[in-house]
């Protein structure tokens, strides 16, 4: 189940999700790293599938915004953000990431 942010994404606005990577209390930097972006029910919005992240760090910001951030139907509001990848450290090499949290999107009055 993903952790459910608090903050809403107002809707075709921009809207940031920070990844920080640690083991055991400790930083570091993924080996690889990718992001997707879907509804509930797994359907990929604005083709974020499996989106690189070219220059992995120990603190990643992700910058979602307009067609990230539209909603189709007034009842579709959240959406999952999913960070996969991989890391090395004592415990061994290639260990896999999996990160996913869920966020609510807040339906503009006044958008075509």
């Amino acid at each position: 189940m993903p952790i459910i942010l608090g903050s809403k994404a107002p809707e075709r606005g921009s809207y940031a999700i920070a990844a920080v990577f640690t083991d055991k209390g400790v930083s570091f930097v993924p080996k690889t790293l990718f992001w997707t972006l879907s509804k509930t029910d797994g359907s990929i919005i604005n083709n974020r599938e499996d989106v690189e992240v070219e220059t992995p760090a120990a603190t990643v910001t992700i910058a979602l915004k307009n067609l990230d951030l539209v909603l189709a139907a007034a009842y579709d509001l959240f959406r999952i953000f999913t960070m996969t990848g991989t890391y090395d450290s004592v415990l061994g090499s290639d260990l896999p990431i999996l990160m996913e949290v869920a966020f609510e999107i807040e339906p503009a009055i006044n958008v075509p």
